[in-house]
């Protein structure tokens, strides 16, 4: 089967997310494209694909440095950008005629691309990473935008059956058009090796002394929670002696940034406790961060999905998250970590204490965890499943659907 995935940004989870896809169908047997960002975060990754760069950003920070800070100078030039890369897609394709169109992102402009291809008759399917915006001024117009958008695809594939409920309700989406697939395994990561705890504690700062060590990851933003695990790690530190916070996320404008968080961190007296990365992380150094990590925490206030439990996951680690999203379908509780209501950190707090005060256990849901990723959330049975699905196929994670079509798959 000729595929052609499309992820604009080329520098983010969704990236990430293509390129574990992508080899997947390789894998498989299928003849598989991806196009992306010149700024493509995984191109020295291994690839059994070809990658086409065809999308141009503004990226590196630039757009904050200069002239490029204000609009009239900043926006004209972005969509100048969205114009022609859409532009350099579309001709593509019209050349290429693949069978399926997987768009895995839009941004903005990008609807038009949608638009033009569904006139094209190249058949179109889309992922809808987050199937719905955040209640914003702009509620309305993001309302009409995705309710345009989601008409334009033959097939959508969302993350959780609570996701397909949702785009239905608000959306309209006739339930025939719509797959269920989880996020893939990222181990991915882990394939160069595991870093030795103690080794990986020493090169992210952490203390030989440290009694255990609960991991935030990710870049930072206000749905992240971190004030609440913030908040929660004081009252740890207080049961635990010698824990520590480790915050590993790219945070805009670095420790400036950080603002309000590291005035709490003071104001808690945790300050010696809590070690800060607050600059992007590169692929190739994610493996220290995990394997310094007795436990991943996700204290997210608002989240469809998470990248993050699968890294945990990739690793051999427990995580303690909200009960946001899908992660109570990720996340069995009390078996691969444990799941804990939302803006609460005595909760919070609880269940982390119960991981570190057990290491038998916690290694034991690790273990869980490391098998889950290579098998139920395994890229093989994803990939089989979707291409079912491009076929025609149902696709209904955890109803035994996506099993009995991956030999279509093949």
């Amino acid at each position: 089967m000729r595929i052609v995935l499309i992820e604009p940004s080329g520098f983010s989870g969704i990236c990430q997310y293509s390129y574990c896809l992508a080899n997947a169908f390789a894998d498989l047997g299928h003849e598989v494209e991806l196009i992306t960002a010149e700024n493509y975060e995984m191109a020295g990754a291994p690839h059994r694909f070809p990658v086409v760069k065809l999308y141009r950003w503004i990226t590196g920070g630039i757009e904050n440095r200069g002239l490029w800070r204000f609009g009239l100078v900043r926006k004209p030039i972005r969509g100048w950008r969205y114009f022609t890369s859409g532009l350099a897609v579309i001709r593509r394709l019209v050349r290429t005629r693949p069978e399926v169109v997987h768009v895995q992102m839009v941004r903005g402009p990008d609807i038009l691309v949608f638009f033009a291809l569904r006139v094209l008759g190249i058949p179109l399917v889309y992922t809808a990473h987050e199937v719905a915006p955040d209640r914003t001024a702009r509620w309305a117009f993001d309302w009409l935008y995705h309710r345009a958008l989601y008409a334009l695809p033959r097939r959508i594939i969302v993350h959780s059956e609570g996701d397909r409920a949702k785009i239905m309700r608000l959306f309209g989406v006739p339930e025939a058009k719509i797959g269920v697939a989880p996020l893939g395994d990222y181990l991915f990561l882990a394939a160069g090796g595991t870093p030795e705890r103690a080794g990986a504690r020493q090169r992210v700062g952490i203390d030989a002394g440290a009694g255990g060590v609960v991991l935030f990851f990710g870049v930072l933003r206000p749905n992240k929670g971190l004030q609440h695990l913030i908040e929660a790690f004081a009252i740890l530190a207080r049961r635990v002696p010698g824990a520590r916070l480790l915050i590993a996320s790219a945070v805009r404008h670095g420790v400036a940034g950080f603002g309000a968080h590291d005035a709490a961190i003071d104001r808690l007296g945790i300050r010696g406790a809590v070690v800060l990365h607050l600059d992007y992380i590169p692929n190739e150094d994610v493996p220290l961060y995990f394997s310094a990590a007795d436990v991943v925490a996700l204290p997210y206030l608002s989240a469809h999905n998470s990248g993050v439990i699968q890294a945990a996951y990739a690793f051999g680690r427990p995580v303690v998250a909200t009960d946001v999203g899908s992660f109570r379908q990720v996340i069995e509780d009390g078996a691969t970590g444990y799941v804990v209501p939302p803006a609460d950190p005595p909760a919070l707090a609880g269940a982390l204490e119960k991981v570190l005060a057990d290491p038998g256990a916690a290694a034991r849901m690790g273990d869980r965890a490391l098998l889950l990723a290579r098998t139920v959330y395994s890229w093989d049975r994803i990939a089989r499943a979707t291409i079912a699905f491009y076929r025609g196929g149902t696709m209904r994670w955890g109803t035994g659907a996506a099993d009995s079509a991956a030999p279509d798959g093949s």
